[in-house]
C-alpha cells in the first residue's frame, strides 16, 4: 500500500456520495421538468455529484501513484532507497493530490450548506397544497 488510505476506499467513499445525490434526486415528487415547486433536491443533490466525481479523480490519481510505486523494482532496492522512492513518487504526485482534495472538500461545504439553508422541500409544501384541494372538493357538513 502507497499512502494510509488505499484508492480503492476513496472509490467506495465516491459510490457513497453518487448514492447520496441519486438519492436526492429520486426522492423529488416535482419532478425535473415540472414547474409547480421548488426543486431544492435537485439542486441539492448537484454538490453531491460533483463532489464524487472529484473523490473519483483523487482516487485515479492516487491508484496511478500507487502503480508507478508497485512498478518499480521493489526487491532489489534496501530500505532507505525504498523510502527515497515513495518520497519522489509523493512529491510527483502530491500537488494533484492536494489540489483534488481542496476541491473535494469546497464541494462538500457546499453540499452541507445547501442541506442546511433548504430543510424546507417542496414535498411538503405539495401535500399542503393537496389536502386543501381535496378538503375544497369534498366539503365537510
Amino acid at each position: 500500500m502507497f499512502y494510509r488510505i488505499p484508492s480503492s476506499f476513496i472509490f467506495f467513499l465516491s459510490g457513497i456520495f453518487v448514492a447520496v445525490g441519486v438519492n436526492l434526486i429520486t426522492s423529488n415528487t416535482a419532478g425535473i421538468f415540472n414547474s409547480s415547486g421548488s426543486n431544492t433536491l435537485m439542486f441539492g443533490s448537484i454538490p453531491w455529484l460533483v463532489c464524487a466525481a472529484f473523490i473519483n479523480i483523487l482516487a485515479v490519481h492516487l491508484e496511478t501513484a500507487e502503480k508507478d510505486y508497485e512498478n518499480s523494482s521493489l526487491k532489489n532496492l534496501s530500505y532507505k532507497e525504498c523510502s527515497e522512492l515513495k518520497k519522489s513518487i509523493y512529491t510527483k504526485y502530491s500537488t494533484k493530490l492536494i489540489a483534488w482534495t481542496l476541491l473535494i472538500f469546497l464541494s462538500f461545504g457546499v453540499g452541507v450548506l445547501f442541506s442546511i439553508n433548504k430543510p424546507e422541500t417542496s414535498q411538503y409544501q405539495q401535500f399542503k397544497e393537496k389536502m386543501q384541494k381535496e378538503s375544497t372538493r369534498f366539503p365537510t357538513k
